[in-house]
């Protein structure tokens, strides 16, 4: 595969900054990448064995051993992409960073494209600016297009634009080593020598050596990172933070994702996080929704493993202490385990047989479970979601498992694209969280209004069982499990809904365009959801 963008970082001494910089560029969306790895002559054997033991488990990694060569320029000479994206040891790239970028690239056709930087200090962040009152209302624009000082409209920073490689050969654009500042006279070359600019209001790279250092400082290392999105959660956050808080027992971190919060929410995260050492709280410039801050918070955690919970719900004491001791005895890629639920109208208790794992015989308890020959443990026995489970970090980051990025079902991917790429998984019936229900608006209403959500997780289902040539019986159960729930969604949707009808002609259109029938067919016995068949190929509902 011929990468489209080189990315290279220098990877010096480091390797809690420079390893957090490329596992942020592993782990994007976008993943048509080269990474260039350039060691420098104090570059230390610790790291370098981590490093090559990482290079080998990716293919995109290439190590350059710099000699005498400035470092950048030893990594744009081994670049072969069509961009180049050129980041300094402290830097880490939010998930879809070049996903974003590699667009306005493509759609400008530019010599390179600005976007905003979070600058990280004192544990705070504060982010670039983009003077856009100096510049014309159209992109891309030449630099002879820019009024007033043409080197204070952008950050002199390197790691904030992303270039297009052959605008640097033709200009012949490399870093002087003789210069005291290298990497702004690369920049105000580069700015001097372009004919077509453009921009981006985005911020998608975070920089600062504190984003590391600001962790908790105690001796042990970090047993579990909590990671929490938040988005208006006013009402619940403070108790949600204190069941973590009160397990004591289990060294944690919490990393708050606030998305773009209107109420309350912020202030009482900026109480917490001075008053907790262990309290991290992140700011998403934009919303970015469940999946993308979940991948966030994963990309800054420090754990050996990682809960993804929910704002709104409560952690059981004790819970982590058990599940964290049962993954490490057994080495485990993840543990999935039960939950409870209750109303938040009442308070009263409410049963769910998939959060008790009631289809499944107690002879899975304790014994290493394995997909390829039971999905059907998986899909129909255990409930899909994040917050019931604990996950080793390291196989998620060194497997590039992520959420994706959809308003709803972001989490059924991430659950399946485990269990395809798990060697090592295990349930336990120890209830790990009260989870909260009936909370606003039902999520009912909400697959209603983005029902279209349904119809890409579906299609990223595909996307992992091609990826990961699985078997055509896992192949079977992965995509029934999928239009089974996108089914059964649909016939919640209140019957005098305008939009369920909406949702029935787009159901069927779906079915006829990316729906494989003869998959199904051949398994019919076997499916939950070819009875709706009719519904799918004609759009119309049984009468019974």
């Amino acid at each position: 595969m011929q990468p489209v963008v080189s990315v290279i970082i220098p990877f010096l001494c480091r390797e809690d900054i420079s390893g957090r910089c490329l596992k942020s560029v592993q782990g994007q969306t976008f993943r048509e990448i080269q990474i260039i790895c350039v060691c420098g002559e104090d570059f230390e054997d610790s790291n370098g064995q981590y490093l090559r033991k990482i290079a080998k488990e990716d293919p995109r990694i290439l190590i350059v051993e710099r000699k005498t060569e400035e470092v950048h320029n030893a990594g744009l000479s081994r670049a072969v992409g069509e961009y180049a994206l050129l980041l300094n040891p402290e830097d880490y790239c939010e998930p879809d960073m070049l996903e974003h970028a590699v667009r306005v690239m493509q759609k400008d056709r530019a010599d390179f494209v600005v976007f905003r930087a979070g600058l990280c200090a004192d544990g705070n962040e504060k982010t670039t600016t983009i003077r856009e009152k100096d510049l014309p209302p159209y992109t891309p624009f030449s630099s002879r297009s820019i009024t007033g000082d043409i080197y204070s409209v952008f950050s002199s920073l390197l790691q904030d634009k992303l270039y297009s490689r052959e605008f640097l050969l033709l200009k012949k654009l490399e870093f002087d080593k003789r210069s005291a500042d290298a990497v702004q006279d690369f920049v105000q070359k580069a700015l001097l020598a372009a004919r077509r600019i453009t921009y981006m209001e985005d911020v998608l790279v975070h920089t600062g050596r504190d984003v590391v250092d600001q962790r908790p400082a105690e001796d042990r290392p970090v047993e579990i990172s909590v990671v929490i999105p938040v988005h208006n959660a006013e009402r619940y956050i403070g108790q949600c933070l204190d069941s973590v808080l009160e397990n004591r027992d289990t060294e944690t971190e919490i990393i708050c994702v606030d998305d773009c919060s209107t109420d309350s929410t912020p202030e009482i995260l900026k109480g917490y996080a001075e008053k907790y050492k262990n309290i991290v709280v992140l700011n998403n410039e934009t919303n970015m929704y469940a999946g993308a801050s979940r991948n966030r918070g994963l990309l800054a955690a420090r754990g050996k493993y990682v809960h993804f919970l929910d704002s709104d719900d409560i952690v059981i004491p004790g819970a982590y202490r058990k599940l964290y001791d049962i993954a490490e005895e057994n080495d485990l890629d993840w543990i999935k385990t039960t939950a409870r639920a209750f109303s938040e109208e009442d308070g009263t208790e409410v049963r769910n047989p998939r959060y008790e794992m009631k289809p499944l015989d107690h002879g899975y308890d304790g014994k290493l479970l394995d997909f390829k020959n039971s999905p059907s443990v998986f899909l129909m026995g255990m409930s899909l979601v994040p917050w019931n489970a604990i996950y080793k970090r390291s196989f998620l980051t060194d497997n590039d498992i992520l959420f994706n990025h959809l308003y709803c079902v972001n989490d059924r991917s991430f659950f399946v694209e485990t269990c395809v790429k798990g060697s090592r998984m295990m349930l336990a019936r120890i209830d790990i969280v009260k989870h909260r229900t009936n909370v606003g608006t039902s999520l009912a209403a909400k697959r209603l209004e983005h029902f279209d959500c349904q119809f890409e997780s579906y299609k990223l289902m595909k996307k992992i069982c091609d990826e990961n040539h699985v078997s055509e019986r896992v192949r079977f159960r992965i995509l029934d499990s999928e239009m089974y729930d996108m089914i059964n969604w649909y016939l919640k949707m209140p019957e005098d809904s305008g939009l369920r009808e909406k949702c029935r002609r787009d159901l069927h259109d779906f079915a006829v365009e990316n729906v494989d029938f003869a998959l199904f067919e051949k398994h019919e016995q076997d499916s939950l959801w070819l009875r709706y068949r009719e519904l799918t190929e004609t759009g119309e509902e049984k009468n019974d």
